[in-house]
């Protein structure tokens, strides 16, 4: 009967050591997961506002581009027609 008690605390510390170890394994992973991942969102979406941004500056751009153009040649033809 003394010896099986011994077997059961043995095996209980032997579990008990693996269960706190793999709750702190789990703490440290949720931790650094914690700072790592926000900050690895942060900067996908700070690149895809600067390559938004570039995309609309472009289009914006060209926009203007094509209405000074088209203003330039109504101005062309309203003076031809004077």
């Amino acid at each position: 009967m003394n010896e099986s008690l011994v077997i059961l605390e043995k095996i209980n510390t032997l579990y008990s050591g693996f269960l706190t170890q793999t709750i702190t394994l789990m703490v440290a992973f949720l931790a650094v997961a914690g700072v790592f991942i926000p900050a690895y969102i942060g900067w996908l979406q700070k690149r895809k506002l600067e390559s938004d941004s570039q995309k609309h500056s472009d289009t914006i751009k060209a926009e203007m581009a094509t209405a000074k153009a088209d203003f330039q040649v109504e101005v062309s033809r309203l003076h031809e027609e004077t």
